[in-house]
């Protein structure tokens, strides 16, 4: 029976070495566009979690800003058309700053720092503008930045507080 010099016998088994090459190339394609999905989910992990945090911390700066029991006294000041005067804490005995922030110049440079057990440090400014059309409500705004590593995320709640003298 006649050879031949690159192929193979009708009763050769196994398979060459260029098959077996090939198929590796395939395995380790498979294996890295795997291992390239896992880290682009576990970015994306990371970015929601960054998220849910800041939205947490905002609501948390809302309810404080709702909850001030200075919020509807004499303090505000309509020259910067705010609540100007800094008087309350939040739980934890941090003294907490006016509600005076100017959003259009905010920046993390100029932000509030702040600390919690359940949230860390953050920053935030915030600012409360009594309506034009309601006397007794106030537009609440909370803009919250949260640092990981190099990436900076910021984020912007808005909210309302009413007066206690209405329902």
């Amino acid at each position: 029976m006649k050879r031949a010099f690159f192929g193979r016998g009708r009763d050769a088994r196994g398979l060459t070495l260029l098959e077996v090459m090939a198929a590796m190339v395939v395995l380790a394609g498979s294996v890295l566009y795997f291992g390239q999905g896992m880290i682009v989910a576990s970015q994306s992990e990371n970015k929601g979690a960054n998220h849910t945090l800041a939205i947490s911390i905002a609501n948390y700066q809302l309810e404080l800003m709702r909850k001030d029991p200075y919020f509807w006294t004499d303090e505000y000041d309509t020259a910067c058309t705010c609540w100007d005067i800094a008087k309350n804490t939040d739980a934890f005995g941090n003294a907490l700053p006016a509600m005076n922030d100017n959003l259009a110049t905010a920046s993390p440079a100029t932000a509030h720092p702040a600390s919690t057990p359940q949230y860390g440090a953050y920053k935030y400014v915030w600012r409360a503008v009594q309506r034009t059309d309601d006397v007794n409500l106030a537009d609440l705004t909370v803009i919250v930045y949260v640092s990981t590593g190099s990436r900076l995320d910021v984020y912007k709640v808005t909210g309302l507080n009413r007066s206690p003298t209405i329902q």
